[in-house]
Order: structure tokens, then C-alpha cells, then sequence
């Protein structure tokens, strides 16, 4: 849809106007007494009508009950507000209990009737702790990437899994000022998740990182948070010229996935 600029005032303070359709005026209940939000992302210009609605969606737990914790963590990585869920039994029930707690940040279950239960995100969102998040992913990957001991691992891993589930859901609500890199903080977020689930089957499998490993990760948090170019170059040059080693397989799989990071990180910072 386009619409043409047209200018106002003064020619040496021109400020300019741009028509909204009609249909979403009238849907939204607007007129020249009302007030629009404004936001700018990048080359975008976005216009909310005041609050947004809700999103809400219906789950059948008798028709989903194989994937119904799964489910309910793809919706809340998309961004709904507002889930029901029908038809469940006491086992469903426990479970929906304890995914929301160890996986949905600003989930809580706000009416359970024998029917149903309905829950509801109450949480605050605000753009700005994405970044917050983010470093704290990176720093838990880190502390995993450690620690040897197998019961703080797990608990590390588990606080990231829902840190980047978090994250997810943040870039799904409200994108990013740097609107174009959404798809690659999405990547990096997922990466550095997955690398904390690799740490975790390596210390199950007792194995343990090698110290080469646990400084790469450490570097690579630096280089986004301080980017270089030239230390860019230095470290692609040294985590790229690892050979495959068979008798190596978690450490081999970690430094792939390093790599590929180190990449994204270009794409962001570079």
C-alpha cells in the first residue's frame, strides 16, 4: 500500500502528512479527537490504534495430548497472550503446570476450573531487555561451558532454555530497532541454546570441554560486545583451521557451532 507525502507549514520547516486508510480507522473506532502511538524501526514507521488486542487462541488437549507441552511452547515463542486449554486430565495438567514454570517467562495460570484452565502472559514486556537476555544467554553458555559439576549444569542449561525462549517470543512481539537482524538474533539466540543442550549431553556422556573450547566461547562473547574487524579475522582464522577428530565428537560438534556463531556475529556486528 502506498500513499503520497504531502508537505505543511512554513518551506523552510516543512513537516509532512500521509493519509491512514479509512477501513482502519473505522475498525479501530479513530478520529481526530483520538491519539496514535508512533514507533520507529529502522526505515519503518509503525502505527498502533492505542492497545493492541490480545491474541487468544483455543487448545483441545484430547485432540493434542501427545505434543500438548509442545505446542504450548511454539505459541508461546509466538506470541500469544492468551491460551485455553480444554479436555485435559490430571496428567496433562501437572505437566502444563510444570512446562509453564521451567519454560515460559510472564506465563501464569490464572483460572483452573475441572473443564479447563486458561493461561495468561502478565508480564510487562519492554524492548529493551532483549539485550539484557541476550548477554545473559552468552554468559550462561559460558558458566556451562565450565562447570563440572552435572547437577549445576542441568540447572544452568534449564535457565537457558528458558532465557532463549524468552528471547524468541520478544523479537516475535516487538521485533528489534535493528528491524533487518531480527532473523539473525533469532539464529544466534537458538545457537547459543543448542549449544548449551551439546555441553549438557557431553558432561552426561562424562566428557568434559577442553579448555580451547571454553576460551573460544569466551572470545567470541567479547568480539560481539567490543567487534573488530581484525580480531574478527584472527579468531575465524583460528576456530576455521580445526580439523574433524573422530575420537573428539562433542568437542568437533561444539567448534562447528562456534563457528557458524562467529559467523552470525559478523552479521550483526559487522
Amino acid at each position: 500500500m502506498y500513499r503520497k507525502l504531502t508537505t505543511q507549514g512554513p518551506k523552510d520547516r516543512n513537516s509532512y502528512t500521509v493519509t491512514l486508510p479509512i477501513e482502519w480507522i473505522k475498525k479501530y473506532g479513530l478520529d481526530k479527537s483520538r491519539t496514535v502511538d508512533l514507533s520507529v524501526t529502522g526505515p519503518a514507521l509503525i502505527i498502533k490504534a492505542g492497545e493492541t488486542e490480545k491474541t487468544k487462541v483455543v487448545v483441545d488437549a484430547e485432540i493434542l495430548k501427545h505434543s500438548l507441552t509442545r505446542v504450548l511452547q511454539i505459541l508461546y515463542k509466538k506470541g500469544i497472550d492468551e491460551i485455553k486449554i480444554t479436555h485435559l486430565d490430571s496428567k496433562l495438567t501437572s505437566e502444563v503446570y510444570e512446562i509453564i514454570q521451567k519454560r515460559c517467562i510472564g506465563y501464569e495460570i490464572i483460572e483452573h476450573k475441572k473443564e479447563y484452565l486458561i493461561i495468561q502472559d502478565i508480564s510487562k514486556e519492554a524492548s529493551e531487555n532483549f539485550e539484557t537476555l541476550l548477554r545473559r544467554c552468552f554468559l550462561l553458555v559460558i558458566e556451562i561451558s565450565k562447570e563440572e559439576d552435572k547437577n549445576l549444569v542441568e540447572k544452568y542449561d534449564q535457565n537457558l532454555n528458558k532465557l532463549h525462549a524468552y528471547c524468541l517470543r520478544l523479537l516475535m512481539k516487538q521485533g528489534h530497532k535493528d528491524f533487518e537482524l531480527v532473523s539473525l538474533y533469532t539464529q544466534l539466540c537458538s545457537l547459543l541454546e543448542n549449544l548449551g543442550d551439546d555441553f549438557m549431553l557431553m558432561y552426561r556422556s562424562n566428557k568434559t570441554s577442553s579448555k580451547k573450547i571454553q576460551e573460544y566461547i569466551k572470545q567470541c562473547y567479547e568480539l560481539f560486545y567490543s567487534f573488530d574487524n581484525k580480531t574478527f579475522d584472527n579468531l575465524q582464522d583460528l576456530i576455521g583451521s580445526q580439523r574433524y577428530n573422530k575420537t573428539e565428537y562433542f568437542n568437533d560438534l561444539i567448534i562447528r557451532k562456534i563457528n557458524k556463531m562467529l559467523g552470525l556475529i559478523y552479521g550483526i556486528k559487522g
